[in-house]
């Protein structure tokens, strides 16, 4: 499996790619843009020195590479939907990723959670897919996680009638 790649069955497709709200990355980039303001009140309000300049802008520039950075993992961290299975790729850092794949058929419940007037007004919140035998599948900060979890329902009751149909089929 690449950086970008995850491999499908035959049969399977992709039916939809979910990631974080992007207003869950904005506290990292505010956070950027507060210490690009205060390496710019340095350098304004300073006394001139030969390296001011030089310490300003290694500063920024490692400022800017954490940033990309955390954009980085922040992007890579997604859940994949596919008609057989739910991909859950929770990217910690650039070296450690943690995946964990469930069947469709293997899905016990699904439930979505907004937790106060933020996660409202922006339609986000936590998306929690529990699995058959104990694991969970969770999304942290999904946009509209009521259409999701609905979906993940209907996709799961589709799946089961499939194979209902299937089975009837094979014992006539």
């Amino acid at each position: 499996m690449g950086v970008f790649s995850i491999r499908l069955d035959e049969k399977e497709k992709i039916l939809a790619v979910v990631r974080k709200h992007f207003f869950t990355f904005g506290g990292i980039f505010f956070r950027f843009l507060v210490f690009e303001a205060v390496l710019v009140s340095f350098y304004l309000f300073f006394p001139d020195n030969k390296w001011k300049l030089a310490i300003v802008l290694i500063l920024s520039g490692i400022a800017f590479v954490f940033l990309v950075l955390k954009f980085i993992v922040w992007y890579l961290e997604v859940i994949i939907i596919t008609n057989q299975r739910i991909i859950n790729i929770d990217q910690q850092s650039l070296k450690k990723r943690i995946i964990v794949e469930a069947l469709i058929k293997d899905i016990a419940e699904v439930a979505f959670i907004k937790e106060g007037i933020f996660q409202r007004i922006f339609n986000l919140g936590l998306l929690v897919v529990e699995i058959k035998g104990g694991g969970k599948i969770v999304g942290l900060y999904v946009k509209d996680p009521k259409r999701l979890a609905t979906g993940i329902i209907s996709l799961k009751n589709k799946n089961e009638q499939d194979e209902s149909q299937l089975g009837e089929k094979s014992s006539q």
